[in-house]
């Protein structure tokens, strides 16, 4: 299975994200009338929260961030080099270019101040060699510099930052320790990405750590695991399904089906699981393919000898190895063991960020999500 592309490229839209949320809280009119009066009158918060006040991405506030950032204001000179590395674009084009050199210049203006997030948005140009949708040149020495200026200040963002460059060897030197070694120290401050890669690491048995499904558990704010069904579960095709299961596949419409007959995907892998601990497998397979990323995948098993669709109604996303995001807990309901999805949400809370791994359970004849989940946090 394809491994999903989103946990290697999260941290890097996170900054973005956020900045972007900031227009959401706008001040009262009053408020708002007595906030523009301070920065006509030049002062630079009040400035900088005026700007905010427009949003990221409009012209007006780009005007006001660089007023703030001229006198020095760190957070609005992020705000600038955000505004020149992305553009900004009216309903009749372009109102401002996306310029590279411009943003990294802001950038580094506010990283000279210690300002943690223009120290890890300067880190990511560097070692990723991405600005908006242009190239910039990657520069080994300048993206670690940062990263670890960002580091050492306790940016979580930066310490899984770190473990990226040393797992994937982004600089040509892929180091298994040093990876598990920034990992360990983003996920112990909460870093969601930096847990689950600790979590797939364990799981697998990869990286340099001994596998171990209640560790795995752990790491991804799972309940206490069924190590005996995570051991015999296996990875299967499309082609080791019996008939009866693609019937109820093609009845569902699932697109992967129909590659069976000519020559197949880069989707046609899956898991098969004893779900009910009777010995006959359920079977976790994807239903849609993606050009990148997760597929949308879904589970099928037999209940009273008929095949029927198990899939909780929200769907689930693909996976990267037979059961892995797919974590088959020691609890149970009519007959059938909960689940615990790492990779998906629960309960999604504030700024996009996650209220812990949603826990499936069966019911009715089929999973149900919980909607909210007692969930461990990695201690």
């Amino acid at each position: 299975m394809l491994r999903p592309a989103w946990i290697v490229l999260f941290s890097g839209i996170c900054l973005t994200t956020a900045v972007v949320g900031q227009a959401a809280n706008r001040p009262t009119a009053a408020k708002l009338k007595a906030l523009a009066e301070r920065a006509r009158q030049g002062d630079p918060q009040a400035q900088f929260e005026l700007g905010s006040s427009y949003g990221q991405g409009t012209l007006e506030g780009f005007r006001w961030f660089r007023k703030a950032a001229e006198q020095g204001l760190p957070q609005a000179q992020l705000e600038v080099g955000i505004g020149y590395e992305y553009g900004i674009y009216g309903r009749s084009g372009t109102l401002l270019e996306p310029n590279a050199a411009e943003a990294i210049r802001w950038y580094r203006k506010a990283a000279d101040q210690n300002y943690v997030q223009a120290e890890f948005k300067l880190g990511y140009v560097y070692a990723h060699g991405i600005l908006g949708r242009r190239a910039s040149q990657k520069d080994a020495a300048e993206a670690l510099q940062w990263f670890h200026k960002a580091a050492d200040q306790g940016d979580n963002e930066a310490l899984y930052e770190l473990g990226v460059v040393y797992e994937y060897g982004i600089f040509g030197t892929r180091d298994d320790a040093e990876a598990l070694r920034w990992y360990r120290k983003a996920a112990e401050q909460g870093n969601r990405s930096a847990a689950i890669m600790l979590g797939l690491k364990y799981f697998e048995g990869s990286g340099g750590v001994k596998q171990d499904f209640a560790e795995a558990a752990r790491w991804y704010g799972c309940p206490k695991p069924s190590e005996e069904i995570l051991a015999g579960c296996s990875e299967i095709s499309y082609k080791d399904l019996p008939q009866k299961a693609r019937n109820l596949l093609q009845k569902m419409k699932c697109e992967v089906a129909k590659n069976v007959q000519n020559g197949g995907s880069n989707y046609d892998d899956g898991s098969a699981v004893d779900l009910s601990g009777t010995g006959t497998p359920a079977y976790e397979v994807c239903c849609s393919e993606a050009p990148h990323g997760p597929c949308g995948a879904v589970v099928i098993g037999k209940i009273s000898e008929e095949w029927t669709d198990l899939t909780a109604k929200q769907g689930l996303m693909g996976f990267s190895g037979a059961c892995n995001g797919f974590i088959v807990l020691d609890s149970q309901h009519n007959g059938f063991h909960d689940v615990c999805l790492p990779e998906e949400c629960s309960t999604p809370i504030k700024n996009n960020l996650c209220g812990g791994p949603a826990i499936w359970q069966f019911s009715d004849g089929r999973y149900h999500s919980v909607p909210k989940t007692t969930a461990r946090q990695p201690q």
